[in-house]
């Protein structure tokens, strides 16, 4: 961006207010930076999850962002390793990730021989607080395949066990049924939708947002009715996605139950060994299609419908 010649980047100042010109709606005309003014046809919120900019807009008399929000219920506990330079380093084919009905494990493979291990529990889970402890986190962490394979490896341990929770699916829209609530300002990224982070998203949404804006600006900055439109009509049912899973999730950690989306859990399974099922989840996981276009052909409905047949009656031969 530094080299961007129509691009001026201010680093070290941060915007204190925004400039707003009443009318029906009012429109924001740009920026203060302490007692400097800076005049934009265009301002872009992107100033992440805990932006300002809303509350500014309601003390300034503008109606209230229309805010979505939807607690996860689900907490987080990671622990980062490196693998040794002199130590095994091939965990084998195994799955990144392991469930039980009351708990979920994932490893994140990273740069630098670095990779983190991460166990997943319902917020209302009374053992949350004991996996805290790094014994026991590694303890609980063996008894999942895919975590068990990388701590097999004997790696040395980056970090304390790290905890996240109090997440929430949130989407900030600043326009109402009665359009937009301003002119002259748009938000994008994380100050207008931020997920959960399970399905990685996150960065994919807010340059989605980017590369709108920039091929549209000039319509946006004369009327971001089209961008409020197009946000809801792209982005939001993929943050619709997010929450039902979440919810999902929520309830199998709290609840100790099986999975309810039987054969979303079945496409999932599918997605390690068959090429067409794995080809359909990667673009759902990468927002290149929905789940209902991408698993919706006869050719992934019939692969799952195989492998489902195939493992039942592996089950059956078993018992």
């Amino acid at each position: 961006m530094r080299h961007e010649p129509t691009v001026d980047v201010r680093q070290g100042r941060q915007v204190t207010a925004l400039t707003i010109r009443d009318g029906h709606p009012p429109r924001v005309m740009g920026v203060q930076v302490g007692g400097d003014a800076h005049r934009a046809d265009l301002v872009i919120d992107a100033s992440g999850r805990r932006s300002p900019v809303p509350a500014w807009l309601t003390a300034a008399g503008c109606r209230p962002p229309v805010i979505d929000s939807h607690r996860t219920g689900i907490a987080y506990l990671c622990r980062w390793y490196r693998l040794r330079t002199d130590g095994p380093r091939d965990p084998g084919r195994v799955k990144t990730g392991s469930a039980v009905p009351f708990a979920l494990a994932g490893v994140f493979p990273s740069d630098n021989d670095i990779f983190a291990v991460n166990l997943v529990l319902s917020t209302a889970d009374p053992t949350r607080a004991a996996l805290t402890d790094p014994a026991v986190f590694e303890t609980a962490a063996r008894r999942f395949p895919s975590t068990a394979a990388w701590l097999d490896l004997a790696p040395e341990p980056q970090s304390s066990v790290l905890a996240m929770a109090g997440l929430d699916n949130r989407w900030t829209a600043l326009a109402d049924n009665d359009g937009p609530i301003v002119t002259g300002l748009v938000n994008a990224g994380d100050s207008l939708v931020h997920t959960n982070p399970t399905m990685g998203q996150g960065v994919a949404l807010g340059l989605r947002a980017a590369q709108q804006l920039a091929t549209h600006v000039d319509q946006v900055a004369a009327d971001p009715t089209g961008y409020h439109a197009w946000t809801a009509q792209t982005l939001h049912p993929l943050f619709d996605a997010q929450v039902a899973a979440d919810r999902a999730s929520e309830q199998r950690l709290a609840h100790g139950s099986p999975p309810t989306d039987v054969r979303a859990a079945a496409q999932a399974a599918c997605a390690f060994d068959d090429p067409v099922v794995m080809r359909a989840r990667a673009q759902v996981r990468h927002l290149l299609s929905t789940a209902d276009d991408a698993y919706g052909s006869d050719e992934v409905h019939e692969r799952v419908t195989a492998s489902s047949v195939d493992s039942q009656t592996a089950t059956f031969i078993r018992s």
